[in-house]
């Protein structure tokens, strides 16, 4: 019987690697992107002029099924470009580099975090374990033509579902971190249609900004 609690654990277990891996790089370029913003300006400054004007012209609207759709997608371009030799951490270094230029951009500190912080809680690591999983799918496939090498007997057909059988693990565990993942960007994305905002502005009027 399918045991979805020890599934997830024993899939955050034995990625533990993987996933820290992938939130010490995300952590990093944002921390570059934050430090070095001025030299980044004339990279993400058409980005972020792009994003205004679609907001500005209904290209994009703040809704749930559109923010929802727009992160969704990144997570599940993420994880497919893993089978491209990991190049799943390209997206999420970009997006370290661009959330930090993105903070750094802003005259107050305390303004923007607020405004990214409330619903940054599950769609950052959303992001980071949609890496991940695109890790494990690699590492899926990896093992998978391995495994069919190393079999010298047998047809084309039996020696593919065997490689297939003996690392379907990997596969598996590629799915959950992804299933979680999307979970986690949906409740990011009613958070922050639906929370952020208003927090923010609640946490201003403490502090009188």
């Amino acid at each position: 019987m399918f045991d979805i609690k020890n599934e997830i654990k024993s899939t955050f277990a034995d990625n533990k690697f993987l996933i820290l891996f992938s939130a010490t790089a995300f952590i990093i370029s944002l921390i570059l992107g934050y430090v070095y913003q001025a030299s980044l300006h004339e990279t993400f400054a058409p980005v972020v002029q792009e994003i205004s004007n679609n907001l500005e012209q209904g290209v994009i609207t703040f809704s749930f099924k559109d923010i929802f759709i727009n992160n969704i997608v990144i997570v599940f371009e993420v994880f497919i470009l893993g089978i491209i030799f990991c190049f799943s951490i390209v997206i999420l270094l970009f997006n370290g580099f661009f959330l930090g230029y993105f903070i750094g951009a802003q005259d107050n500190l305390f303004y923007s975090l607020m405004l990214i912080i409330p619903h940054g809680i599950f769609e950052l690591p959303s992001l980071i374990l949609a890496t991940s999983a695109g890790f494990v799918l690699f590492k899926f496939i990896y093992k998978s033509v391995k495994s069919y090498n190393n079999d010298s007997e047998g047809s084309f057909k039996n020696k593919m579902e065997n490689a297939v059988d003996i690392n379907f693990k990997y596969f598996k565990q590629a799915l959950v971190l992804l299933v979680v993942s999307a979970i986690l960007m949906m409740i990011a994305a009613f958070i922050e249609v639906y929370v952020t905002l208003d927090f923010a502005y609640w946490i201003f009027s403490i502090f009188g900004i």
